[in-house]
């Protein structure tokens, strides 16, 4: 049970640092 919880929170982190990271380069994109 808890194996699990912690894969869906690393799943959940993971998925945040990708939107962050997607984030990222369009401010890049509209800086330039």
């Amino acid at each position: 049970k808890e194996e699990l919880v912690l894969g869906q929170e690393r799943r959940r982190a993971r998925e945040r640092e990708e939107e962050e990271e997607s984030l990222r380069i369009v401010e890049l994109r509209y800086e330039s």
